[in-house]
């Protein structure tokens, strides 16, 4: 029962609303409804707002509005009350709708709901929204409160944290999903305030103003308020889905979204199939085709049980065998493999957002899916086996057998260094890290690149002694490093800190030995892949030698292996009793 006007109870009825504008929004409509009508377990209206001045918007294509009716959607006319030429205009119309449901759920029509939701606890509490995915870019803090007190309200203390930005910022919602008691009023009073600051305040961009009066209308009214987290409003463009995880809604803005998610193309492919005169509306529109297309062929492909987006994170000690790896892992016909891309260390030294590394891998997925040539290091059509023989970068179009096929991306040191960051922003991934015994390793060091002749610990884009990532003790030590004289210390000392970076991150690793893999590529194979869906070989996975250059060491590099090299090598299972 409810304790007041806004008191918290367990709700029966939701009304979920949407707006439908002419155009693209129409598609993402009726997105929106079918995926609604497929997962909802719980007493439910669907409502979908739409233009009634068809001279200002154009009119919505008979098939919409069919197909809309026939998920049994109840269509509400609605004027813009702003006079503004943007459909955002509309949330705020969403939540004055009348309906005998007990509440108004606020949905922006480029979400997905990908689980079943039932009578939901969490929309118990009188105002329920997901913070803002960044605080408002125009607004700083003294302008927010002066927002509140033109409003007759107080700002809280309480603040909001961005993980895609790092900042801590005060009350201010996302519009994508909002829940509110069906009458209390609540459109209303929102409207109230977005017009009362977009007043006081005409410079900030409506969209801003919006999520702040938002908080402001919640606050003026005296309602609880429950943050709920992403996974009620989860960004797929600024964070990759996680399979073992999936989120309730997921925003995709755009098609291209979700044509890199393969969790999405699942979704969408299932609807696809349960409504033709869906498929019907999206052939209308080259990108939603486009997309279409690979959900119901690649996307269909997908087993059940199957993991929806396996990748691998492939790094090491320089010349350890990574190369080779690559080259043998690419050789399974549902597997794609990319050789140290230029993009990957530009995006580890940005730290616009954590999540770059995660989004590129995503991102490369949906460019093999849809036939967009992508760079690599490659020789005679395979993978590079040897970077210091031939480190040229081509164009080429891989093909896969589905839409989760197994990506990886290589990166030795950029990778090693970020492995705790890495861990964090891609938790489905799996980690591959390759050893090689130190006296192998540094002979090959000194017959390839100057870099790791000379033990170049300086100049390293991602990994150098001031990289703000490092830790202090990580720091200090490549500054120690780079300060020895010694060539051959250099080098072992050097050849030392990789180790015990793989060592710190043992338990998360899957540890490939330099030895055992040219000797049983196959095991090694198998090894890594168990259990996900990487094809078969598309030509035998033979075994090769042990190459070996003792004559680059002298007695200077061997004394200084042994002195610094025998405790980590031992702990990593390498030989080095020589």
């Amino acid at each position: 029962m409810a304790v007041c006007s806004f008191g918290r109870r367990l709700s029966r009825s939701f009304a979920f609303v949407f707006a439908c504008t002419p155009g693209d929004s129409e598609i993402k409509s009726a997105l929106l409804a079918s995926s609604l009508a497929r997962s909802l377990r719980c007493d439910h209206e669907l409502i979908a707002l739409i233009p009634e001045s068809a001279e200002k918007w154009g009119r919505h294509k008979p098939a919409t509005l069919a197909l809309l009716r026939r998920l049994g959607v109840r269509l509400v006319g609605a004027t813009l009350w702003g006079g503004l030429d943007d459909p955002i205009d509309f949330d705020i119309e969403c939540l004055r709708v009348q309906t005998d449901c007990e509440k108004l759920v606020l949905l922006e029509t480029d979400r997905l709901l990908l689980r079943e939701l039932a009578d939901e606890p969490r929309f118990s509490v009188p105002f329920s929204a997901c913070a803002a995915f960044a605080p408002p870019g125009s607004v700083n803090e003294s302008t927010w409160r002066a927002m509140f007190q033109t409003c007759g309200a107080h700002l809280p203390p309480a603040r909001f944290y961005s993980p895609y930005t790092g900042q801590y910022f005060p009350l201010c919602f996302d519009g994508g999903l909002v829940v509110v008691p069906a009458r209390s009023r609540f459109g209303d009073a929102w409207l109230e305030c977005f017009q009362n600051i977009r007043r006081s305040h005409p410079a900030g961009q409506t969209r801003d103003l919006q999520n702040i009066a938002l908080a402001i209308a919640a606050v003026k009214l005296g309602m609880e308020i429950d943050v709920l987290e992403q996974r009620y409003n989860h960004p797929a463009g600024l964070r990759p889905l996680n399979d073992a995880e999936p989120p309730i809604f997921a925003r995709y803005e755009d098609p291209k979204i979700i044509a890199r998610e393969p969790a999405l193309l699942v979704h969408l492919n299932d609807l696809l199939r349960e409504h033709a005169d869906l498929r019907a509306l999206l052939a209308d529109d080259p990108a939603w085709n486009s997309v279409a297309n690979i959900a119901s062929d690649a996307g269909a492909k997908i087993k059940t049980g199957e993991p929806l987006a396996p990748e691998l994170i492939i790094t090491g000690i320089p010349r350890s065998g990574t190369s080779y790896l690559c080259n043998i892992l690419h050789q399974m016909s549902n597997c794609v493999i990319l050789n140290e891309p230029v993009e990957t260390v530009d995006i580890l030294k940005s730290s616009s957002s954590p999540f770059g590394v995660a989004n590129f891998a995503r991102d490369r997925r949906r460019d093999v899916l849809g036939g967009v040539p992508i760079p690599n290091k490659l020789t005679d059509g395979q993978i590079t086996q040897d970077t210091a023989k031939f480190n040229e970068t081509r164009l080429y179009s891989p093909r896969v057998e589905s839409a989760n096929f197994v990506l990886g991306i290589k990166h030795t040191l950029a990778f090693l260094s970020r492995l705790p960051f890495l861990y964090k922003t891609m938790p489905g991934a799996r980690f591959v890290a390759c050893v090689r015994d130190p006296f192998d390793t540094i002979a090959s060091w000194k017959g390839s690149f100057p870099h790791l002749n000379i033990a170049d610990v300086v100049r390293h884009p991602v990994g150098n002694p001031l990289d703000p990532w490092l830790t202090t003790r990580q720091s200090q030590e490549l500054q120690a490093i780079a300060g020895i004289a010694d060539p051959a210390s250099r080098r072992a000392a050097w050849w030392r800190h990789l180790a015990n970076l793989i060592l710190d991150s043992r338990d998360r690793l899957i540890l490939i030995r330099y030895k055992d893999l040219v000797t049983h590529p196959q095991q090694t194979v198998s090894k890594i892949l168990d259990g996900w869906p990487a094809g078969v070989p598309t030509q035998p996975i033979q075994p090769s030698t042990v190459r070996r250059r003792p004559d680059l060491l002298d007695q200077y590099d061997q004394l200084a292996i042994r002195a610094l090299c025998r405790e980590p090598a031992r702990a990593l299972g390498l030989d080095c009793d020589r």
